[in-house]
C-alpha cells in the first residue's frame, strides 16, 4: 500500500504535527460490484483504520504533553458511498468513525485528533489543490482548542 506521513514541529508554535494517509494499492477487481472480493475489504479494512490507529498510537506518546494535533486524510465516499467501490467506502467511513471517537477521547488532553474528508479530486478545483490543503491544515493545527472539530469537509 501507499502510505504517507509526516511528523514535524510548526514553526509558529512548540506544538507536534502528524498527518496520515494510506491507500490501498489499485487491483485488477477494485471495480466489480461490491467491491470486489473478501481479500479487498479486509485490505481496505487494515489500511484504513488499522493504518491509521497505528500511526496514532505511535505518535500519541510524543503528544502526550498535551500539546500536538493528528490531523487524518479521508475521502468523499465516507459521505457518499459508491456502490463501484464499496469497500473503499466502508474503509472510509470507518476511518472517520475512528477519528471522531479518537477526537472525543483526547479532548481536555491537548491533543487534537481531526479528519480532513477531501470530496473532490486534488487539484480539481481551488479548494482541493495542494496548496489550500496545506493550508487547511496548518490551521487546523493552529486553532485554538476551544475551536477544534472533529472533521473538515473540503
Amino acid at each position: 500500500y501507499k502510505s504517507q506521513g509526516c511528523h514535524s514541529t510548526a514553526s509558529r508554535s512548540s506544538r507536534q504535527m502528524s498527518a496520515v494517509n494510506a491507500e490501498p494499492p489499485r487491483r485488477a477487481n477494485a471495480g466489480r460490484r461490491f467491491g470486489g472480493d473478501d481479500q479487498d475489504w479486509a485490505t481496505g479494512a487494515a489500511i484504513g483504520v488499522l493504518g491509521a490507529r497505528a500511526a496514532a498510537n505511535a505518535v500519541l506518546p510524543e503528544l502526550r504533553d498535551g500539546r500536538g494535533s493528528l490531523l487524518f486524510i479521508g475521502g468523499g465516499f465516507a459521505l457518499h458511498p459508491s456502490k463501484e467501490y464499496a469497500s473503499l467506502s466502508v474503509g472510509k467511513a470507518a476511518l472517520r468513525a475512528y477519528v471522531q471517537v479518537l477526537h472525543d477521547e483526547l479532548a481536555g488532553t491537548g491533543v487534537h485528533a481531526t479528519i480532513v474528508t477531501i470530496t473532490k479530486g486534488i487539484g480539481s478545483e481551488a479548494r482541493s489543490d495542494s496548496a489550500a490543503l496545506a493550508r487547511a491544515y496548518l490551521e487546523l493545527h493552529n486553532q485554538p482548542e476551544t475551536e477544534w472539530q472533529p472533521e473538515l469537509v473540503i
